[in-house]
């Protein structure tokens, strides 16, 4: 179905991208925090397939967003913490899901200064 739940949340990451790259911030932000709201869901409904990915991916974008787009470092490192925390809590990480943790260190490393 053209409305299922996982779709809903990839047009919505897409569509933030779209609005972050054209300078529609406001929108951008809104979009991925409906892509991870629907994300989550769906994850605590056992319905994400690579869900460490998906919410990876979204978390890192959000972040990107408020730290480079309004200047927000501490929103951003809060949502970058976050994902980190989760992501290492788990067992076994897909490979794409690892790959984006280690965005996720980077991005907050280098925000850091470590």
């Amino acid at each position: 179905a053209l409305f299922e739940p996982h779709y809903l949340a990839t047009a919505y990451m897409g569509r933030g991208v779209t609005y972050e790259s054209t300078g529609k911030y406001d929108d951008a932000l809104r979009d991925y925090g409906e892509c991870i709201r629907i994300r989550e869901d769906l994850q605590a409904k056992g319905r994400l397939y690579d869900w460490q990915y998906d919410l990876g991916s979204a978390w890192l974008n959000k972040g990107i967003l408020l730290a480079t787009g309004l200047n927000d470092t501490h929103g951003a490192l809060e949502i970058w913490n976050y994902a980190i925390r989760v992501l290492e809590a788990e067992e076994k990480l897909s490979y794409n899901a690892n790959d984006t943790l280690e965005k996720l260190r980077e991005v907050r490393n280098i925000l850091t200064g470590k």
